[in-house]
């Protein structure tokens, strides 16, 4: 695995090129490319060799996030092959930037793959500045969008549920600021027009008085209401 500070990239086109490559990916879309070439200058391009591990399934954390550029990545997880990702712009290593623990799954190289490779230092910038808003955005893609994959094949392989019965995932959105809340329930409702998109009240939740289950809840991770005791609360009102 080899890897270069893109802050060190003293060919301005080349970065160029990466971003518009970037920001036409599906998780990318909505930011503005300055404000993604600037996250780009603050990651590492990684090329991979073919089986090259890159995330080890059980093994904690590793501070970083990737986004791929060319190749082909297999996820894995309990040695049975999950999906792959084989698209410029798909993610991994999102969920550690939220949470820290071991790693859920693996992910291995199919082939020599080039990938951006981010701290997650970058994601730990000043409250309300536009920098976290972007990303906070790009979570909600990024979940919505794999929540969509894994939500069908689950419970086709658990035979809940037939392949032409599969119904609209419930998703609850927790956010203690209107104008958050406002912009996010109208992202998730745009990227997902099929799912069933609420707003779910901070209090209900806290107090564990919702009506109903939800297949995905997307909270704020910096809403300073919100800490690491309310994870159980969250985790038992999901599906």
């Amino acid at each position: 695995m080899e890897s270069t500070p893109l802050s060190t990239q003293t060919d301005h086109h080349e970065l160029e090129a990466i971003t518009r490559r970037i920001a036409a990916g599906r998780y990318f879309r909505q930011l503005d490319e300055k404000v993604l070439e600037q996250m780009l200058r603050r990651g590492e391009l990684v090329r991979c060799n073919p089986e090259e591990m890159i995330f080890q399934e059980g093994e904690e954390q590793a501070v970083r996030m990737g986004v791929l550029l060319e190749g082909s990545l297999a996820v894995t997880s309990q040695e049975s092959f999950l999906m792959r990702l084989d698209q410029t712009g798909d993610v991994i290593g999102e969920m550690s930037v939220l949470r820290p623990g071991p790693h859920s799954a693996g992910v291995v190289a199919e082939v020599e793959s080039l990938l951006v490779m981010f701290p997650n230092e970058l994601f730990a910038a000043p409250e309300h500045s536009a920098e976290v808003s972007a990303i906070y955005l790009v979570f909600a893609h990024i979940l919505v969008e794999k929540l969509r994959i894994t939500t069908a094949q689950t419970r086709l392989q658990r035979g809940n549920r037939v392949s032409d019965e599969v119904q609209p995932p419930r998703i609850g959105v927790v956010d203690s600021n209107p104008e958050a809340l406002e912009q996010l329930l109208a992202l998730v409702q745009d990227v997902w027009p099929r799912g069933q998109v609420s707003e779910v009240s901070r209090e209900k939740l806290l107090e564990g008085n919702l009506t109903q289950g939800f297949d995905l809840m997307l909270v704020d991770p910096l809403d300073g209401g919100l800490d690491t005791d309310v994870i159980p609360t969250i985790e038992a009102s999901v599906l």
